[in-house]
């Protein structure tokens, strides 16, 4: 087990105890019960629990109860009756996981932009944008719907170049419902055909390039997210899911490829 794991697994450790704390207390208080045994290892978790965990990934929750609470529970009504309040009120924020590591810290955006200045996907965009540009300059569309559908996913072009994952894949989607929906009347027109058959394979071209950078920015994300010794493990128990799973995996190198 790495760093990163024994972390997370004596983070998820003290966690639990916390919460088991927590439903104690609300149940005490539903039944009217003294909780203030339960209270004072309430306030030794959390303190603990704020210790142990890094920084950027210390929930409010948890930073409000070390700050409002101090480091043990004081055996005073107004202090008992602001914590019950707190416990409650925040019992739905407490239960969720606290990650650290890689976990915590995977930002699927800024995976994606790697990934789109990989491919160059600004400069792909750009030659959607130049070829829509050059059918829309031509102005020999007398088809209102289509013309207006035409400048709309130009407008979404120009502003995707430098989008988010999602907004690409709408965008790739909508042009792929425009050529299915308006391709065949263009190419009708014998000024339209040649320019829009150009358009065509620009866009062919550009979706293969789009679904490259989103698989591998998929595989960034699964390979920060798993531990590839334990994966490969699951493939060898496993091995009617080796073609799903290794997809996902770095490809062996050229040594490993030899064995």
């Amino acid at each position: 087990m790495g760093e990163k794991e024994d972390l997370q697994s004596a983070v998820d450790k003290i966690h639990q105890s916390l919460i088991q704390q927590s439903n104690e207390i609300v149940s005490a208080l539903a039944n009217t019960s003294d909780f203030r045994s339960y209270a004072f290892r309430w306030v030794e978790y959390a303190n603990q629990l704020r210790r142990l965990v890094p920084d950027y990934a210390v929930p409010s929750w948890l930073s409000d109860a070390c700050s409002e609470f101090g480091v043990q529970f004081t055996n005073n009504p107004n202090y008992a009756s602001k914590m019950a309040k707190f416990v409650t009120k925040k019992a739905p924020e407490i239960v969720q996981q606290i990650m650290v590591g890689d976990a915590a810290t995977l930002n699927l955006e800024q995976l994606f932009a790697e990934q789109s200045e990989r491919f160059h996907l600004n400069q792909v965009f750009d030659n959607l944008v130049s070829r829509l540009s050059e059918l829309i300059a031509a102005d020999v569309i007398d088809n209102r719907v289509v013309h207006d559908s035409l400048i709309r996913l130009n407008v979404l072009f120009k502003r995707t170049k430098d989008g988010s994952l999602s907004t690409v894949l709408l965008t790739m989607n909508f042009g792929r419902f425009f050529l299915r929906s308006f391709g065949g009347v263009l190419k009708a027109n014998k000024y339209v055909k040649p320019i829009i058959e150009n358009f065509e394979a620009e866009f062919s071209e550009a979706n293969d390039i789009v679904q490259k950078a989103e698989e591998e920015t998929k595989k960034e994300m699964v390979s920060r997210l798993i531990n590839e010794q334990r994966m490969q493990l699951f493939i060898e128990s496993n091995p009617e899911l080796r073609e799903t799973v290794a997809g996902f995996l770095p490809a062996p190198s050229e040594d490993e490829k030899c064995e």
